[in-house]
């Protein structure tokens, strides 16, 4: 039996994911960033500090690059990555 379809992701939890691929296009880059999500980068920091996704950023950016290659946000966080 069928229970219906996939629950829609809460606004936060796009609003997180937009940002996170945001980062992930940019490498990192906050101001590119900020300006593909047509927010000011302020904006921007005030989002990573509310989603704990400041350190994250950090993390992955002082990374080496053969670790930065293949590591994307979310799997820096230990979240699992399913491919669509």
């Amino acid at each position: 039996m069928s229970e219906g379809p996939a629950p829609l992701p809460t606004f936060q939890e796009s609003e997180r994911n937009l940002i996170e691929r945001a980062l992930e296009i940019t490498r990192g880059n906050k101001l590119r960033a900020a300006r593909q999500l047509g927010i000011s980068r302020k904006k921007l920091y005030a989002k990573l500090a509310r989603y704990g996704l400041l350190g994250v950023t950090l993390l992955l950016l002082n990374a080496p690059a053969s670790v930065r290659s293949g590591l994307s946000l979310r799997e820096s966080r230990g979240v699992p990555v399913v491919a669509a």
